[in-house]
């Protein structure tokens, strides 16, 4: 057998460099090469893994022999490994067209229809392949189908868990259907699983990638139900990358920058012990709205786009509540020291005069002459020489004589 030196060459190159291999193209395939050496050099690169190219063989294939089915049935599957289902529908349908009838596409495009909940076309596409109505796969469809109704249907009576129990096994046969994860998001989200939420949101992403809609509510979700500024800014940033004209994109990117950066101008006002100046940007003055006004007309627009839901938690709103608290609490400090510290000084002002008449009355000597100063105090006041007792300070207290014996004491203050 006659190997053209080209062939060798090609062979030669793609084993010596594994760079090789990953550039290679169609135009690198010999055309000399029989079909056959194509779809066995596309089988060799499928055993080791290679399924990029075992794609480049099998469309030089499918160009040099247009008419072979197998072949696009082969390419198709190839496809499906990749996660490329419209060219794989493409090719399954192609494969039909060259061989109507052909059980093995009729199952595959089944497979596709019912990943993506199309119930009715993946039940007609399995009886065309040969199913039946008792078979497993049309058993598991209905089932499937079943639980995706009483998911949608518990999500129109707020039953929360109900839709996303029966959304979950809907979505264990239908991965790719972007309703059903939309509307277990919505459950989830109500439920306040925030993270579950958003994780069936990418999803959508990446199955709508053209729509704006998911991105919008990843970033609403991630921003104010969850309080994950980055999350929420990233993901307006690839929203605007998708879509850079989106109004919607612009208009909550632009949102969430300014909240972001009034919400770190309040925290460092905080930091430096300044909560007044934290008070200023958070809440409403005469001059301009308040931090948490504009987080309030925010939220409120949102929810009604049904870009957040109209229950559940809302961490930066709860964040921003703290920090409201927060700086009214390290401004009232200071007054409240204050107001505690002023009858605290005159209470031990009373207490000192207490004392000092403790001391005078428990001295003799002292005593002695206390008696002396109060014997001219009760004099007639033309008689009373100026002065009284405990010049220079202490609180007045007054002495009565008491009846049959002994004497009593009497301290009056004012507390």
């Amino acid at each position: 057998m006659h190997i053209p030196f080209s062939a060798i060459a090609v062979a030669a190159g793609m084993l010596a460099s594994p760079y090789a291999v990953a550039a290679l193209s169609e135009r690198d395939i010999p055309a000399d090469i029989p079909v056959s050496s194509l779809l066995s050099s596309a089988q060799a690169h499928l055993s080791r893994g290679e399924t990029t190219e075992a794609l480049v063989y099998y469309d030089a294939a499918v160009a040099r022999d247009p008419s072979n089915y197998l072949t696009f049935f082969k390419r198709a599957t190839t496809y499906l490994s990749l996660g490329r289902t419209n060219q794989a529908t493409e090719d399954f349908n192609a494969v039909l067209s060259l061989k109507p009838g052909f059980e093995g596409a009729h199952i595959q495009l089944a497979k596709i229809r019912i990943k993506s909940g199309d119930w009715e076309a993946a039940r007609e596409q399995f009886l065309l392949g040969g199913r039946t109505h008792s078979s497993q796969d049309i058993l598991d469809l209905n089932g499937a189908e079943g639980a995706s109704r009483l998911g949608t249907a518990a999500e129109k009576d707020g039953d929360w868990e109900t839709c996303v129990s029966q959304l979950s096994t809907a979505i264990t046969v239908a991965p790719r259907a972007a309703s059903l994860r939309e509307s277990r998001a919505h459950c989830r989200l109500e439920m306040g699983v925030l993270e579950s939420a958003i994780t069936d949101m990418q999803h959508v992403l990446h199955l709508q990638p053209g729509d704006v809609t998911p991105h919008l509510k990843v970033a609403a979700m991630a921003f104010y139900s969850l309080g994950d500024l980055e999350m929420g800014l990233g993901q307006c940033r690839k929203c605007l990358q998708s879509d850079p004209d989106s109004k919607p994109c612009k208009r909550l990117f632009k949102w969430q920058k300014s909240l972001t950066k009034t919400l770190e101008k309040a925290s460092k006002a905080l930091q430096n012990a300044k909560p007044m100046s934290a008070i200023k940007v958070l809440v409403d003055s005469a001059d301009e709205p308040g931090l948490l006004k504009e987080l309030e007309d925010q939220i409120f627009a949102l929810q009604g786009e049904g870009l957040l839901p109209t229950s559940g938690p809302v961490e930066l709103r709860q964040r921003v509540l703290e920090m409201i608290c927060q700086a009214y609490f390290e401004q009232g400090k200071g007054a409240l020291t204050l107001k505690i510290m002023r009858p605290r000084q005159e209470a031990e002002k009373k207490m000192a005069a207490i004392n000092e008449a403790y001391e005078v009355l428990s001295d003799p000597e002292l005593r002695s002459r206390f008696d002396r100063v109060m014997t001219r105090m009760t004099r007639p006041p033309n008689q009373i020489l100026s002065g009284g007792p405990f010049q220079g300070g202490g609180h007045p207290f007054f002495f009565q004589n008491g009846h049959g014996g002994g004497q009593k004491f009497q301290f009056q203050y004012g507390f």
